[in-house]
């Protein structure tokens, strides 16, 4: 069946892929019903259902690309006698290319391997890391906005700034069981809980994935201290990951238009600007 392509090939991220799956869209669906009417009406509620409507679907578009999107070495003409710089992969039992590695949780090697992330179930690699990189700078633009426009009316409908609400925001959970607040205020609560939380992880990865980007290095080099693909040109990095095509801002937010990737994850240059062969 179609839907069982989706599901993550390791149990073990059966739970955050669950989360997000599930997580997300019930926060926007409170965000529309009980906060953005609260908050805001006439045109300003429009521009508002508007903006939080594209961000939610192009941050699940990606994370269905993401999934999608195959960066293995699966259907990739691989030679049969082994060339410089390519290793053999005992497991796969083929020739894997330069920078790719093979993924215990996804039992295949991955063609610019950079991580295997838990909320899709998949690995993260040469073809699909534009999607990843689109996820997290959506999603921060997302949960900034959501902060910026639910903050004073949950302060305002908990009473104030002081201790209690100070409970309700950070632990909504025991401040329900005691009575300190009722069901509608919990699920705001919960939702801005979220969203504090979403945004500093999603800070934490933007800042730390766009190191990794201008350097032309993957998260597994970086982590290893493996420079030999440094790339000194920052827009050089930045077109290998978005291709030529279309300005790589553009592509964060328009994930929808497609794109050529140079080469096709076999190739690449080392730090001294030779090329590895092909195939």
């Amino acid at each position: 069946m179609m839907w069982r392509k989706f599901i993550p090939p390791d149990r073990a991220d059966y739970i955050p892929f669950t989360l997000f799956a599930l997580l997300f869209p019930t926060s926007i669906g409170i965000q529309f019903t009980l906060l953005l009417p609260k908050i805001f009406d006439g045109m300003t509620l429009s521009v508002s259902y508007a903006v939080v409507s594209y961000l939610s679907v192009a941050i699940y578009f990606c994370w269905f690309k993401l999934i999608t999107t195959d960066s293995t070495t699966r259907g990739v003409m691989l030679p049969f006698v082994q060339k410089p710089e390519w290793k053999f992969c005992w497991i796969c039992n083929q020739n894997s290319p330069p920078r790719s590695y093979h993924c215990q949780r996804c039992n295949i090697c991955v063609l610019r391997f950079d991580h295997h992330c838990y909320f899709t179930g998949r690995c993260v690699g040469f073809t699909n890391y534009r999607y990843f990189i689109s996820i997290i700078a959506l999603l921060w633009i997302l949960c900034l906005l959501l902060l910026t426009t639910n903050f004073d009316y949950v302060i305002t409908e908990c009473g104030g700034l002081n201790w209690r609400t100070l409970l309700v925001i950070f632990f909504p959970s025991i401040a329900w069981l005691f009575g300190l607040t009722k069901e509608l205020p919990f699920l705001i609560v919960l939702v801005l809980l979220l969203s504090v939380v979403a945004f500093l992880f999603s800070t934490y990865l933007l800042l730390y994935h766009s190191a990794y980007l201008h350097s032309g290095l993957t998260t597994y080099e970086r982590n290893r201290k493996l420079s030999k693909y440094r790339c000194k040109s920052k827009h050089t990095n930045v077109q290998s990951v978005f291709g030529t095509k279309l300005h790589w801002s553009v592509l964060i937010f328009v994930p929808y238009l497609p794109v050529k990737l140079k080469g096709d994850g076999t190739t690449f240059e080392v730090l001294n600007f030779t090329t590895t062969n092909t195939l």
